[in-house]
């Protein structure tokens, strides 16, 4: 599988990524908020089920009282590319569309 890697520079002029933020780790992370911990619970297992079939895996955990935290990175090439950014905008759409908000 060839990755596309995405600078820095890059990632702020893109559109559809403005609840999501890179940090010291150089992941690309973001929290939304559910409505409760079951609702939390439901959209991480939808976000396994994307993450499966886009075959990439990101780091994700469920906190009291419904948050759920989401971290990208592409560990084939120690950094950020086209297949987090491609991911982030789905959890993004995703979350919003089952009624989970930006935490970040």
């Amino acid at each position: 599988m060839a990755y596309i890697p995405v600078s820095l520079t890059e990632l702020a002029a893109m559109d559809g990524l403005e609840h999501w933020g890179v940090f010291v780790d150089g992941a690309l992370r973001t929290e939304f908020m559910a409505s409760s911990f079951a609702a939390a619970g439901e959209l991480v297992m939808a976000f396994a089920a994307e993450a499966d079939n886009a075959n990439h895996h990101p780091d994700i955990m469920v906190r009291y009282p419904g948050r759920v935290e989401v971290s990208l990175s592409t560990h084939a090439i120690d950094g950020l590319s086209m297949h987090d950014v491609e991911l982030a905008r789905s959890y993004s759409q995703m979350a919003s569309e089952r009624g989970a908000l930006p935490y970040l």
